[in-house]
């Protein structure tokens, strides 16, 4: 078929396409103030270019906070892809997820997959993809259940696939999707990941909780010289092997498997996997530029600092500015970075408020005073704003995240809590005070222990057995962490921001503090729950 008789199909085909999904738009404007420089980090991260290696069939997760530029580095991923994989059988597609999507959305996984096959669909395609996105079409206008659909759709995404060179799909804010509705999606994109030629891209405010690779050394370098890696390959005669523990399965770098180094212990050469379907990467310090950013905003606003953070052309000196270039003041300029990055916590947004703070000064003066306890007014909205994506959400999960974000809030920062203990500090009853507490009576705590009173302190609790972490973090909306060690402990995402949840910025959060019975469930100083020291206090 020739190139217009191809590219008529692809306007009679799409013509019929349904429009896009309210939640879904295809391309984000990249702003004209954005410096490239500062996700330098992420694009030269061993992780990123060897997920675009076209043996690499798992899936590159990029996980941050809210206001950590994981949309803009999306948009940036996708036109970088774009330049790099132009060809006629390479194709590129992004999808932003703008809106929240609920559990009852049955549409949004087909119409997603729907806008993924439209995007990748080039003049190559061959007459089989053509065919089975008909197919589909034909089984939407039937209204087939969503199941046939969405197969028919896959089958369509296959047929595409197997005939592109590369292709790539960017997928941008994957929490705003229910948990269940997001499971689905990354299944379904797990699966032509690991099995056809597409490589996927997501961003999130909230971790895998899946396995991901542990971070290992490379058993083929002579001088150790590849430790501490993430994305590597293992012998898998060795793995499949039951008489081989798994400690001791030969792990190969990229580069050691490139030079086809063979397995010390079997003398396998060709027979390697990566054992993941996930790799992860953060957007933080060590995924940003951030110390650099620092530096060029202060001198794109006050002047040429010394600080050569960037080519660009500088302003004149501001007035600030001529105080900072004083050598007298090199000490204060440089306590001014550390101060401001530090306050980031790693975070682009709040770097650029702390910036802004900055920017109003006149002198050194202010740079030297001590830091207040009250938070800055632009910080303060910062969070709010985040809250009220909380306080969006339909009425359970609304109350899950405003107690769950109290309830790491009260606990130390680097410890936070155990899953295992948030999850029963948060399904206890509310704390409320009757006539007797009131006046200062208290009764004698009962300590639960596996054969005394856990059954009766259950019957108080909230009917549902547990809280699944994942509808923890989703419900928080990106305002926890997760942390690595067995017992999982949550912590808030940032120290500011459990600033601003202890000292009641926020009545919502302030209220859901105000209900928990902190005292019944006690934890250690790692964050764990204290074995045989939770207590619970029959009502009274």
């Amino acid at each position: 078929m020739g190139y217009c008789q191809k590219a008529a199909k692809f306007r009679d085909l799409f013509g019929e396409a349904l429009e896009i999904h309210s939640a879904i738009t295809e391309t984000h404007e990249i702003g004209a103030l954005v410096w490239e420089p500062l996700w330098l980090g992420m694009f030269e991260s061993h992780e990123f270019n060897s997920w675009q290696l076209e043996e690499s069939t798992w899936m590159l997760r990029c996980v941050g906070p809210l206001g950590s530029g994981k949309t803009t580095l999306a948009a940036l991923i996708t036109k970088r892809l774009k330049q790099k994989f132009c060809g006629d059988k390479q194709a590129v597609a992004s999808i932003f997820i703008r809106k929240d999507v609920t559990s009852s959305d049955t549409a949004f996984v087909e119409e997603a997959l729907t806008s993924a096959f439209r995007q990748l669909f080039t003049t190559a395609a061959d007459e089989a993809a053509i065919t089975n996105y008909r197919r589909h079409l034909d089984a939407r206008r039937d209204s087939q259940p969503p199941n046939v659909r969405i197969q028919l759709l896959r089958d369509a995404l296959s047929s595409l696939l197997s005939g592109l060179d590369r292709a790539f799909l960017v997928v941008d804010d994957l929490d705003r999707c229910d948990p269940a509705v997001g499971t689905v999606l990354e299944n379904e994109l797990s699966r032509l990941a690991s099995s056809k030629k597409l490589k996927v891209f997501l961003t999130s405010r909230i971790s895998c909780l899946e396995t991901v690779p542990e971070v290992v050394s490379c058993n083929s370098c002579a001088d150790g010289e590849h430790n501490h890696i993430s994305v590597y390959w293992i012998c898998a005669r060795c793995e499949d092997d039951p008489g081989v523990e798994r400690r001791i399965v030969h792990v190969q770098c990229q580069y050691c498997r490139d030079r086809k180094a063979v397995c010390k212990r079997c003398g396998n050469a060709t027979n390697f996997i990566q054992p993941f379907n996930q790799v992860q990467l953060y957007l933080d310090n060590n995924g940003l530029s951030l110390d650099r950013f620092i530096s060029r905003d202060l001198e794109m606003e006050h002047g040429d600092l010394g600080l050569s953070s960037s080519e660009e052309h500088k302003p004149p000196l501001s007035e600030l500015g001529r105080s900072l270039r004083d050598p007298r003041n090199h000490q204060t300029l440089n306590m001014l970075r550390e101060r401001i990055a530090e306050q980031a916590h790693g975070n682009v947004s709040l770097a650029l408020l702390r910036l802004s703070n900055v920017h109003r000064l006149q002198s050194v003066d202010g740079v030297l005073e001590p830091l207040a306890d009250v938070l800055p007014s632009n910080v303060v909205a910062f969070f709010h704003d985040g809250v009220r994506r909380i306080l969006g959400q339909p009425a359970a999960q609304r109350e899950l995240g405003l107690k769950v974000i109290a309830s790491v809030a009260h606990y130390d920062f680097y410890s936070g809590i155990a899953y295992e203990a948030l999850d029963m500090l948060i399904r206890l009853p509310e704390k409320t005070l009757s006539r007797h507490q009131q006046a200062g009576k208290q009764p004698v705590p009962a300590l639960l222990t596996a054969s005394g009173n856990i059954e009766e302190a259950a019957a108080v609790m909230s009917p549902k057995p547990y809280y699944r972490l994942e509808d923890m973090l989703h419900a928080a909306r990106g305002f926890l962490m997760m942390g690595t060690l067995p017992t999982r402990p949550l912590r808030a995402y940032c120290d500011t921001f459990r600033q601003y949840v202890r000292q009641k910025y926020s009545k919502p959060l302030a209220d859901a503090y105000d209900q928990l019975d902190f005292e019944r469930v006690k934890v250690g100083r790692d964050g764990g729950m204290l074995e045989g020291d939770c207590y619970f206090t029959p009502p009274g």
